[in-house]
């Protein structure tokens, strides 16, 4: 059987040039209907760049929805993985997946972009009228443990990937 893939990815808005900058990756891989054998991946990525001087500090990430301010509490300095990686990690994580959901259009043509195997549909959560995350249930057999200590308010990427794949089996499960 194929196997399901979400990927949440924690960027800010970064440059002159608006251009996303990772910070989080969270990756929830399982077969349909079940999560009893699901993998998960989590990385944190160093910044790609100084922030210039004159620029004031970056503390926090945005989600990739203009408008929301919902944040992770990551700060810019945070993470040790080089932005290099985050292909090959992501293309590692879902060597052997034949579906891709993500939330938002950017983070679909994101992961369609950094995706090698081109046969794997990437679909945006949005399009099926994914709740929103804070209406999801825990997921029980998400990992406890994050790349990065998240402040009480932030949300995780690796959290959030796997609310989002429990919900997907329990969507299996009642069609």
């Amino acid at each position: 059987m194929a196997r399901i893939g979400v990927v949440d990815i924690g960027y800010f808005r970064g440059g002159e040039l608006g251009e996303l900058v990772v910070k989080e990756l969270g990756v929830c891989t399982f077969t349909p209907y079940t999560l009893h054998s699901a993998s998960y991946t989590s990385c944190v990525f160093a910044p790609p760049y100084e922030p210039a001087p004159h620029k004031p500090p970056i503390h926090h990430h945005h989600f990739d929805a203009p408008g929301v301010e919902t944040r992770h509490g990551i700060a810019w300095w945070c993470g040790g993985v080089q932005l290099s990686e985050l292909g090959p990690i992501l293309n590692r994580a879902l060597s052997h997946v034949a579906r891709v959901y993500c939330k938002g259009d950017v983070t679909v043509a994101f992961v369609k972009l950094l995706l090698e195997d081109k046969r794997c549909e990437v679909r945006d959560l949005n399009r099926i009228f994914m709740p929103a995350y804070s209406l999801l249930p825990n997921n029980i057999h998400a990992p406890l443990v994050c790349s990065v200590l998240h402040p009480f308010w932030g949300e995780c990427a690796v959290r959030k990937s796997s609310a989002y794949a429990a919900w997907l089996c329990d969507l299996h499960t009642v069609s």
